[in-house]
């Protein structure tokens, strides 16, 4: 798979990556991995690290991944977060909004307000922050796929939708919480990429990220 413009991205969740798989995603033309940190229960991946080493030793870029749970304080998520990453950690963390009803406690008219306060601390923690959902998940979460706050699309959005088409164009009907545009796409999920099923390919364009 070639892009004379973007690149492609792999999701490997919380598997653990061995450097052979790394040799394939580069023969594939792998430019970035997504690799999970926080799961929904709030349970950091001990294998990230490594994951992140393995990755970034041959110059992949390598964000991390975190479920949003609203059980959980946002200072101390944040500084948990930041203790949990390298130091110096240039990739995105990206906070995955997901419709899963045993881990949004709080009522809906106030879920939107704890992301925004989750990703404002830790913004200001330093961590390069931007948000992961669907038009299926956020309606679910938030009441609306219309429910959006001007101090949440200023970060960026990687938005998902399981299309097989790797570009944005379809953004004007998969649109959700008022972004104008992302900056990276979910466009298969649970594929099986290099011997390994990885929770999805991802398409982004240059200088976006």
């Amino acid at each position: 798979m070639t892009f004379a413009s973007a690149n492609l991205g792999v999701n490997i969740g919380n598997k653990e990556i061995e450097k052979y798989t790394i040799s394939c995603f580069l023969q594939r033309e792998t430019t970035r991995v997504v690799i999970e940190l926080v799961n929904s229960q709030g349970t950091f991946n001990s294998g990230f690290l490594n994951n992140h080493k393995v990755c970034s030793d041959v110059g992949l870029g390598v964000d991390a991944m975190v479920t949003v749970n609203d059980s959980f304080d946002s200072d101390k998520t944040c500084n948990s977060i930041a203790n949990a990453l390298p130091p110096s950690f240039p990739g995105t963390v990206w906070f995955q909004v997901v419709n899963n009803w045993s881990i949004w406690k709080k009522p809906m008219n106030q879920r939107l307000d704890y992301l925004v306060d989750l990703t404002e601390r830790c913004k200001q923690r330093g961590i390069k922050v931007g948000v992961y959902s669907s038009a299926d998940s956020w309606d679910g979460v938030m009441g609306s796929v219309n429910v959006g706050s001007v101090k949440l699309t200023p970060f960026p959005l990687w938005y998902s939708n399981d299309n097989q088409n790797d570009n944005f164009k379809d953004f004007e009907y998969a649109r959700f919480g008022r972004w104008s545009k992302p900056v990276m796409k979910e466009y298969k999920r649970n594929v099986l990429f290099c011997s390994n099923y990885v929770e999805g390919w991802n398409y982004y364009e240059d200088n976006q990220i």
